[in-house]
């Protein structure tokens, strides 16, 4: 088992930019054998927050949006599953049961939903992802996400990291900083630490 943890503040940054690592935790699973991660399916972000922390539920679309985007330019052969994917192969329920218990309990990586969704998709290796801390006050914006790899044909987790990223707001800004630079923070956290991936 390998697990690396952090909570180590690094310079303090304003103007939009995420300064402090608020959690950084990996874990590459005892057993797991990742070969390879060229032929990668991505599925749809999910959350866990608070309901007022995000009453317009924006957190999974963008999060969801930002990691497909940070994946094609990282890992441009993943695979991109869309929700609307899911919905017509009909996995919702599957992928919604999934996410339900195991943002919950990352560590614990419970992905028996996932062999239904991996056999209907033809995927070998899944990537999910989601939001568990969302967050804003006048001071700063804070987001964490948590990602996984599971085995398609067995639902064993593989590999899980949790990041969670804040940005500090400027004398003078007027408005904290936006999500989207604290999401994208988060998700170049998350496929630095994703196994055999690194800066291009």
């Amino acid at each position: 088992m390998l697990l690396l943890a952090c909570g180590a503040p690094l310079a303090s940054c304003g103007g939009g930019e995420a300064g402090t690592i608020r959690r950084s935790v990996s874990q590459v699973m005892d057993g797991a054998r990742i070969d390879s991660l060229s032929a990668l399916t991505a599925l749809p972000c999910a959350a866990r927050i608070d309901e007022n922390q995000d009453p317009d539920d924006i957190a999974p679309g963008m999060a969801t949006s930002r990691l497909n985007a940070a994946l094609a330019v990282r890992a441009p052969a993943t695979k991109i599953v869309s929700q609307v994917s899911i919905e017509e192969r009909q996995l919702s329920g599957n992928l919604a049961t999934f996410y339900r218990n195991w943002l919950g309990h990352p560590e614990e990586g419970d992905g028996k939903e996932l062999k239904r969704v991996a056999l209907r998709l033809q995927a070998g290796v899944l990537l999910v992802a989601g939001v568990l801390k969302w967050k804003q006050t006048d001071d700063y914006t804070r987001v964490g996400m948590v990602a996984g790899l599971f085995d398609g044909a067995t639902g064993k987790m593989l590999w899980w990291s949790e990041q969670e990223r804040q940005a500090n707001s400027s004398p003078g800004d007027g408005a904290p900083p936006d999500y989207l630079t604290v999401v994208d923070s988060v998700i170049v956290a998350l496929l630095e630490e994703l196994p055999g991936s690194g800066t291009p």
